[in-house]
């Protein structure tokens, strides 16, 4: 049985996600810092890229199918609120990510076939015991100001365009270990185009993304004129996402490992 049905973006869709990106990078602070009022790119430094080095080996493919693939895991559905959940073993997931390649490409302005994001199940949180926590334990937090005390480490994976759709929640930092994924993120209050709980992001690219009027993609524009922020994110990369700031993903990988530091806002009230 197929629990896990992908679908392709063709290549001119794929280059036009690689090529684009309005998020300003910076150097990974070594000392404490105040969380941004944006999204920032920060380039991890030598000091904590072996950590992630070691983190790579760790979740690699292979790695994962031969140790952890008889073990129980939850998947979430990939739309806004993720309530429908699914029990299946890591290496039936995994294994499933090969399955989009027999799928026929998406284009542009055309509706892609498959199931809604109700039906997409995608590993992003819920997952506890030892693997998960090993994991967690090991990723080296950015330095910011209350991160040690307010963050929690999460990890998922996901095959090519797997993601999820537009959602929001507190702030946090995303960082790619396998693969790459793209961010697009609408500030507070930003009308999000073709918003909708089922539409996977597959879906929302082809029909409202590459149908934009406006698209351009500097560092100097507000959000790309019409208030969206995106870039594609690699290993050695972390990017930043602020307090309900509304954003989708869409992972271009063909294997893809991800974490997600998700903050307490708590700590942050007085300074955002």
């Amino acid at each position: 049985m197929h629990y896990f049905p992908w679908i392709g973006l063709n290549i001119a869709c794929l280059a036009v996600l690689a090529s684009a990106c309005n998020i300003k990078r910076l150097p990974l602070p070594e000392e404490e810092f105040l969380l941004p009022k944006r999204p920032v790119i920060f380039l991890r430094t030598n000091a904590s890229a072996q950590a992630m080095a070691d983190l790579a080996m760790r979740t690699a493919r292979d790695y994962l199918l031969a140790m952890h693939g008889e073990e129980e895991v939850v998947v979430a559905s990939s739309n806004r609120y993720s309530r429908k959940k699914v029990r299946t073993t890591l290496g039936e997931y995994v294994l499933s990510f090969s399955e989009q390649e027999d799928e026929e490409p998406a284009e542009v302005g055309k509706k892609p076939r498959g199931a809604s994001a109700v039906d997409r199940p995608y590993l992003f949180g819920d997952n506890h015991g030892p693997l998960w926590d090993d994991l967690a334990g090991r990723y080296p937090f950015p330095p910011c100001r209350h991160c040690e005390h307010a963050g929690l480490a999460t990890f998922g994976l996901g095959g090519e365009n797997s993601g999820v759709t537009f959602h929001t929640h507190g702030p946090g930092f995303a960082e790619v270990v396998h693969g790459a994924k793209h961010w697009f993120l609408y500030p507070p209050d930003s009308l999000v185009p073709g918003l909708a709980d089922e539409l996977t992001m597959e879906e929302w690219f082809t029909e409202h993304y590459m149908t934009r009027q406006t698209r351009t993609h500097t560092v100097e524009d507000n959000g790309g004129g019409d208030g969206l922020y995106e870039c594609e994110i690699h290993p050695g990369e972390v990017l930043y996402f602020p307090n309900h700031w509304e954003h989708g993903t869409l992972n271009t990988g063909a294997f893809n490992v991800f974490v997600s530091l998700f903050l307490d806002y708590s700590y942050y009230t007085s300074e955002l």
